[in-house]
């Protein structure tokens, strides 16, 4: 079985060649983005050491392949435009690893396996909530990105409908609604931007998709808990993703 560290160790071989075509070209997006990588991989190694963590050389892979589809293929190589359920996977991946997260934080309060087996339902939530607000904190991260210094994490959609009080009557709470936008003009102080297609919606389609996709795999990783808490020896692979005190 290939370790974990061979992994990391090929992962950031293939950074520092995007680093250098990043210097070559003159790209500082690309040089940003492999540097913030190595910093996420930094951090990682570095709380597992610090704490003493412990965790499986698959856990430790799904991890590094994640930050390095997310940061890598996803940004550098625009894999998010390129093939159009990108985003939705790396977000259910986020979602089913970090109910594991959770999982193993309250494994480690409550040790005792009969309280956990007598509690498999709330162990289950509580592991699939824990990943929920994970993912969320994330979208207030690309939301405060986008926001303070002008990026564009939360990707932007085309919407042909609008509902909306804001235009409709505010005191009886009426509801004015825009059906079948075409299309969009912007006007600033200097020009006027026609956007064809709709309404840009500025990202609220995408963040709560987001949302919804990462409580899928927090579903499916509380399902295989449950089994796991209740059951034993029924799903034994649960074990790969569970992270212990050394």
């Amino acid at each position: 079985m290939i370790k974990s560290k061979y992994v990391l160790y090929s992962i950031i071989g293939v950074l520092l060649c995007f680093l250098i075509w990043g210097v070559i070209i003159g790209s500082s997006r690309i040089i940003f983005i492999v540097f913030l990588t190595l910093l996420i991989y930094l951090i990682f190694n570095f709380i597992e050491r610090f704490f003493k963590i412990r965790m499986s050389g698959v856990f430790k892979c799904l991890f590094y392949f994640f930050i390095f589809c997310s940061q890598v293929l996803g940004e550098i190589l625009d894999f998010y435009k390129l093939i159009s359920v990108w985003d939705n996977i790396l977000h259910f991946s986020f979602g089913f690893l970090c109910t594991f997260v959770g999982f193993s934080i309250i494994r480690y309060v409550v040790f005792d396996s009969n309280v956990m087996k007598s509690l498999g339902a709330i162990v289950a939530v509580f592991s699939m909530c824990f990943s929920i607000t994970m993912g969320s904190l994330w979208e207030l991260f690309e939301y405060s990105m986008d926001k303070y210094f002008k990026c564009d994490m939360q990707k932007d959609e085309y919407v042909n409908e609008i509902n909306t009080v804001l235009l409709g009557d505010s005191t009886s709470n009426k509801i004015f609604s825009i059906q079948d936008i075409l299309y969009t003009n912007v006007y600033t102080s200097e020009s006027v931007f026609r956007i064809d297609g709709g309404y840009l919606d500025i990202g609220i389609n995408d963040t709560m998709g987001d949302v919804f996709i990462n409580m899928l795999g927090g579903i499916v990783a509380s399902i295989l808990i449950y089994i796991y808490v209740c059951y034993p020896g029924e799903v034994n692979f649960v074990r790969k993703f569970i992270i212990s005190i050394k």
